[in-house]
């Protein structure tokens, strides 16, 4: 996850905070692939509140601006490309989605979470000279 969300980060200039954040509820609530999630209206339901606490927090606006959205399914096809097995990827069939041109490293969880938590505090920082406010709350 921490990975993911740094490529994502990588890819969608401009909405780097926000990007590197897109995933932040999973923290909490775990990972559930795509299709089963969509077979769960209760875990959207609270992955949304949590979702939504987290953005509160850190003064990110709910939805997910569209760019984030498409970054995260670019950096998924690459992921897809690059890791998964061939004809694993049904999922990608009939999607406009054009791979980001990332590579996965595959990190450790221990070198994830040191490259997250620098990526986070250097957005954060960043984030908070521009709009002082928005790291007040």
């Amino acid at each position: 996850m921490a990975e993911h969300s740094l490529l994502v980060s990588d890819v969608a200039a401009g909405f780097e905070f926000e990007a590197l954040m897109h995933d932040a509820a999973e923290a909490f609530l775990g990972d559930i692939t795509r299709p089963l999630k969509q077979m769960l209206p209760d875990y959207k339901r609270i992955e949304g509140e949590v979702e939504r606490a987290i953005f509160s927090r850190f003064g990110l606006h709910a939805p997910m601006p569209r760019e984030v959205k498409q970054a995260d399914l670019r950096v998924l096809a690459a992921e897809q490309r690059q890791i998964m097995p061939r004809g694993t990827d049904e999922w990608l069939r009939g999607l406009d989605v054009v791979p980001a041109p990332v590579t996965v490293r595959n990190l450790s969880p221990q070198e994830a979470k040191r490259a997250w938590l620098e990526r986070f505090e250097a957005l954060f920082v960043l984030r908070s000279r521009v709009n002082p406010l928005r790291s007040a709350r």
